[in-house]
């Protein structure tokens, strides 16, 4: 395991600069098409056993995927045409102080399921493209920096269509993707565990200081003769 997250990592730096001969660079709406998440007006109704769950901004975790335990099966009031989710499609927040993507991945499963309007769904239309490496590249700090510098208002932040359009994605070679995509999941799941690490020592910590201030008060509290 070990020896072959530094052979990803080690691939990775040697080949840097082949990556960036090799990239293009597009705009995300030559390779995808993009569409509003449904619009409710007022707050999203619920209905259990509808048999349609509407992903909302909640829903999402901390590694960008859904946690469906969360998603609620709701009611579509309207005959406003929709856009049901499929596996591999991107939900890209679109208000909001982050403005991040998010892999609908196998998970969805064969719900029937549509996107929050606080949502744009991005779709692949060509080959040889990851939806992993487009989530991915979407929520690096390269995206980000173009979405600040073009989000509108000041309470809350949106980014319009026509900019989500207009985003450059480079795009390496289907290979690289796998490898990026090989790396980034690599470096997800140390982080993951050193994160729990260090929120064990801390627990350890503060349970010695607890017995010992316990074992402190125990011997103060012994009458002297």
């Amino acid at each position: 395991m070990m020896q072959n997250k530094f052979d990803i990592i080690g691939f990775v730096l040697n080949n840097l600069s082949i990556i960036t001969k090799d990239a293009n660079i597009l705009d995300l709406i030559n390779i995808s098409t993009i569409s509003a998440g449904y619009s409710f007006r007022g707050k999203i109704p619920e209905l259990k056993n509808s048999g349609v769950y509407c992903v909302q901004m909640k829903d999402i975790n901390e590694t960008y995927n859904v946690n469906w335990s969360t998603v609620i099966e709701t009611i579509l009031p309207s005959r406003q045409s929709q856009v049901s989710l499929r596996s591999g499609d991107i939900l890209f927040a679109a208000r909001g102080q982050r403005n991040y993507a998010a892999l609908i991945d196998a998970e969805l499963r064969e719900r029937l399921a549509i996107a929050a309007p606080q949502f744009f769904v991005i779709r692949l239309n060509v080959p040889d493209v990851l939806p992993e490496y487009i989530a991915w590249f979407l929520n690096q700090t390269i995206a980000q920096r173009y979405f600040l510098s073009n989000a509108e208002g000041s309470t809350t932040p949106s980014i319009r269509r026509q900019v989500l359009e207009a985003t450059p994605i480079i795009l390496p070679t289907l290979k690289q993707q796998k490898t990026i995509i090989e790396l980034a999941k690599t470096i997800s799941k140390e982080k993951h565990l050193a994160d729990k690490m260090i929120a064990n020592g801390e627990l350890l910590m503060q349970t010695l200081l607890n017995e010992i201030s316990q074992t402190q008060l125990n011997e103060e509290e012994v009458p002297s003769c």
